[in-house]
C-alpha cells in the first residue's frame, strides 16, 4: 500500500493506493467529502418554504434627498406643471427635502398545482397621495399598489396571468414572462432602462 499527496486548487488531496487496485475508493470518498465540507456554503435568496409553497420577500428601503434651485413644492418626482415662472415668489426660493416614499416591499409566492407551476406577486411603494397626506406633521403618505397578479404556467409553455401587471408594450428580457421587464427609472428622466426581477435583486 502506497500513498500520494497532491494539490487540487486550494485543497490538499491525499489518495491511498493498494497493490491490486488503483486509489482506494473509500479513502478517496472520505477526502472528497471533507473537501466539500470545507467549502463555503453558497448564498441563496432568502425564502420561506411551507407545505410546498415558497415565499420570497423582496424590496428595498430608500432615503432620498432632493434639491431644486426653484421651488416646485414637489416630492421625489418633479411636477412639471408647478415649475415657477420667472418673477414669481417660488422662482426665488430653493427647495430641499428628504423622502422615503420610493421604499418598496414585495412578496413572491410559488408552488405547484398538479403539474402546473403557480405563482403570485404583490408589490407596493409609498407614492400614493391621500387628500390628507403631507410632510408637515405625520408624513402620512399611503401605500400605492404597483403590481398584484397570479399566474399559472403549464407544461406545454402556455401561461395565464391575471391581475395588475406591466403593459404588453413593456420591453421584456424574455418573452412576456413577468418579473423580466426593462423599465426606465420613474424619478430620473431620460435614464436608461433598469432590469426588474427577483433573480438579480434589482427592481424598478
Amino acid at each position: 500500500m502506497t500513498g500520494s499527496t497532491h494539490i487540487e486548487g486550494n485543497s490538499l488531496v491525499t489518495a491511498v493506493y493498494t497493490r491490486d487496485s488503483g486509489p482506494s475508493v473509500t479513502n478517496t470518498a472520505v477526502v472528497k467529502q471533507r473537501i466539500e465540507e470545507a467549502q463555503p456554503t453558497p448564498e441563496t435568496p432568502m425564502a420561506i418554504r411551507f407545505k410546498g409553497i415558497t415565499l420570497t420577500p423582496g424590496g428595498f428601503f430608500e432615503a432620498a434627498g432632493i434639491y431644486r434651485t426653484h421651488n416646485e413644492n414637489g416630492d421625489v418626482t418633479s411636477t412639471f406643471g408647478n415649475i415657477p415662472f420667472s418673477g414669481t415668489a417660488n422662482s426665488h426660493l430653493s427647495e430641499f427635502r428628504g423622502t422615503a416614499r420610493q421604499t418598496r416591499i414585495s412578496m413572491l409566492a410559488e408552488g405547484k398545482i398538479h403539474d402546473w407551476r403557480a405563482s403570485g406577486y404583490y408589490e407596493f411603494d409609498f407614492l400614493g397621495a391621500a387628500p390628507t397626506a403631507n410632510e408637515v406633521q405625520s408624513n402620512s403618505f399611503n401605500p400605492r399598489q404597483r403590481q398584484l397578479w397570479g399566474q399559472i404556467a403549464f407544461n406545454d409553455g402556455l401561461s395565464v396571468l391575471a391581475g395588475q401587471s406591466w403593459l404588453l408594450l413593456t420591453t421584456n428580457r424574455k418573452g412576456l414572462a413577468p418579473l423580466q421587464e426593462m423599465i426606465p427609472s420613474p424619478s430620473i428622466p431620460n435614464t436608461p432602462s433598469v432590469t426588474t426581477g427577483l433573480d438579480n435583486g434589482v427592481h424598478a
